[in-house]
């Protein structure tokens, strides 16, 4: 099973607030699962979003 990682983490990853990263989620942006009441990023929802980003700032 892939490591999920909550949004404070992701946050703290790329350098920005935890409510960006609910916008990005929100947005379509980041993907993720909510799991109980709280959204929580994997792995692979970084990767995707890494990548969707680098070919934007081209």
């Amino acid at each position: 099973m892939e490591k999920m990682y909550t949004c404070e983490a992701v946050a703290k990853r790329y350098g920005v607030k935890r409510e960006t990263v609910w916008e990005w989620i929100r947005s379509g942006k980041m993907g993720a699962t909510i799991v109980g009441k709280q959204y929580r990023v994997s792995e692979k929802d970084m990767r995707d979003y890494d990548k969707a980003h680098q070919k934007s700032a081209k």
